[in-house]
Parts: structure tokens; C-alpha cells; sequence
């Protein structure tokens, strides 16, 4: 069995967890915790592991593992449903040299690279 939470109530600048964020991990691991789990794989930004830690907590035996698969994934504008996503990093990275180029073109200027 395959169970899948996203991280709890993300904090504004979604580095961490709100206090209800806090509060909704505890009852998942309180809900979970006879459940019999071989472990729990969190994706490796702070929610995430602050969400796997609290329901850890409640689970007491089962280990935490980073995990990159786990992680913000978005699929890219337009693509394919079989095309790689990119990570939230990526999609952020993308958008600003898309910014960049369509400033250049606005003013003239060469293509930034």
C-alpha cells in the first residue's frame, strides 16, 4: 500500500510550516500510527521534511528518508503528458530567462543566454 500526503499549511514565504500546517501533520502521523509503514520518503524542502518529522514523530519506529522524487514537481507550459516535470527550482529558473529574453526583445538588445 502506497499512502501520500502533501506537506501541511505552508508559512507565507513557504519555508516552513504554519501553526495549523503543524497541527494537520501531528493528526496524520496520529491517524497513521498503527499503520504498519516500512518508512516515510520526504522531498527535500523544509515543509516537506518539517511535515515528515512531525508525523514521524507519532510513528516512532518508521525511519524518514530525503527523497529528489518527491519533491515540487511542475510539468512545464504546454507539455506533453509523458514530458519530464521540472522541478519548482527549474520552473523559477525557466520563467526568469523568459523574462530576460522578452525584455531584450522589447528594447532591442541581444538575446541574454
Amino acid at each position: 500500500m502506497l499512502y501520500l500526503v502533501r506537506h501541511g499549511e505552508a508559512a507565507s514565504e513557504e519555508s516552513g510550516l504554519t501553526e495549523a500546517g503543524r497541527r494537520q501533520a501531528v493528526l496524520i502521523g496520529e491517524r497513521l500510527w498503527d499503520t504498519p509503514l516500512a518508512v516515510v520518503h520526504h522531498g527535500p524542502l523544509s515543509r516537506a521534511e518539517q511535515t515528515a518529522r512531525l508525523i514521524g514523530d507519532q510513528l516512532k519506529t518508521v525511519p524518514l528518508r530525503v527523497s529528489a522524487a518527491a519533491g515540487d514537481r511542475i510539468p512545464p507550459r504546454g507539455a506533453r503528458l509523458n514530458a519530464p516535470a521540472m522541478s519548482a527550482h527549474e520552473v523559477t529558473a525557466r520563467r526568469e530567462q523568459v523574462r530576460q529574453t522578452a525584455s531584450a526583445e522589447r528594447t532591442g538588445a541581444a538575446s541574454p543566454r
